[in-house]
């Protein structure tokens, strides 16, 4: 049998990194504010390369339904119009992350798909559990569709992308819209987070990291969920997730969650939805924000920006059918 070393190799340009505890995601001490450790985390985050010079970059206060102030982040690539936008949401663990910690991966996707990308920055656990930053999620892709004249947006023209927890996020949201006017087009999910039980082989294999451990993963289910870590329709494992737009699944080799994203497009292809599904050798949970350390995580942002071109530029058909049967491709 193989050992976790063997099965999850990780790339040499990041071996110093996993080998560094202090890179990898833990359960903090209970004592310790969560504010405290929300700052260092975001802090630990937002050390990475800026990402590309925009036409454009600017934040919006809205007011949701509940009466609560949401902000979101416009990213404009050039001053000509977009004629698709990308709504992204932050990875974190629903727990941590902003609208900064992942501010160059939204100018790579606007730069990348010449598109305008919307950043939300939702209500985080455990001061807002599940399903608070959900329902911000839902009242800015409401915002930002009902707005596509003001932003020269086409109807339609609309895509969801996510990492980690925003993954999880932005499938849940596609789930609840299929069937409406203003579902997305297309989704890129990058190494999603899925399982409330963290109990699929490689979180066990890879319990210490790196880049994320168990514990770590049980905490954040935790401050979403609750203890018992269970909620109505949170389990997206456990759902039919046939009706959903053409997805676009990327998933690091070394990752804890991998396994998690493997039964996602199991599930996936089950129900029909077109996908492409790539596995990129080497990486950890988190890779895009290594792009100091790996060419990896721009090519990453460089074919998840192609591909949400792809499905938004197409008059989705059953020319696109045979993108069900589309092979787990793996990026070395």
């Amino acid at each position: 049998m193989k050992n976790a070393v063997d099965r999850y190799p990780i790339d040499p340009a990041l071996k110093a990194l996993a080998a560094d505890p202090r890179a990898t995601a833990r359960r903090p001490p209970a004592h310790v504010p969560i504010d405290k450790v929300r700052e260092a985390a975001n802090s630990a985050m937002c050390r990475q390369p800026a990402g590309p010079a925009l036409f454009r970059v600017w934040d919006e206060v809205i007011v949701t339904g509940e009466g609560a102030e949401l902000s979101l982040r416009f990213y404009r690539p050039d001053a000509a119009a977009p004629q698709s936008g990308i709504m992204f949401l932050h990875g974190g663990g629903f727990t941590l992350g902003s609208l900064d910690t992942h501010d160059p991966q939204c100018r790579s996707l606007a730069r990348f798909s010449n598109s305008l990308v919307v950043s939300v920055d939702y209500r985080l656990a455990p001061e807002h559990p599940y399903p608070a930053g959900l329902e911000d999620c839902r009242a800015a892709w409401d915002r930002v569709t009902a707005g596509g004249d003001e932003l020269g947006i086409c109807s339609g023209q609309w895509a969801l992308a996510g990492d980690s927890a925003g993954a999880n996020l932005a499938l849940s949201l596609a789930l609840g819209m299929r069937g409406e006017l203003a579902r997305p087009a297309a989704l890129a999910l990058f190494y999603p987070f899925l399982d409330p039980g963290c109990d699929s082989a490689s979180a066990h294999q890879l319990k210490e990291g790196p880049g994320l451990s168990r514990d770590a993963m049980l905490w954040f289910w935790e401050n979403y969920l609750g203890p018992q870590r269970q909620a109505p329709g949170a389990e997206l494992l456990k759902q039919d997730l046939a009706g959903l737009p053409p997805t676009s699944l990327f998933l690091a080799a070394a990752d804890p969650l991998v396994d998690e994203g493997l039964a996602l497009a199991q599930a996936l292809r089950e129900g029909h939805v077109p996908l492409t599904c790539r596995i990129v050798e080497g990486m950890v949970h988190g890779f895009l924000h290594l792009g100091a350390l790996t060419p990896k995580a721009d090519e990453t942002l460089r074919l998840a920006a192609f591909d949400l071109r792809g499905a938004l530029d197409a008059t989705l058909g059953p020319d696109r059918e045979h993108l069900n049967d589309l092979p787990t491709e793996r990026i070395r």
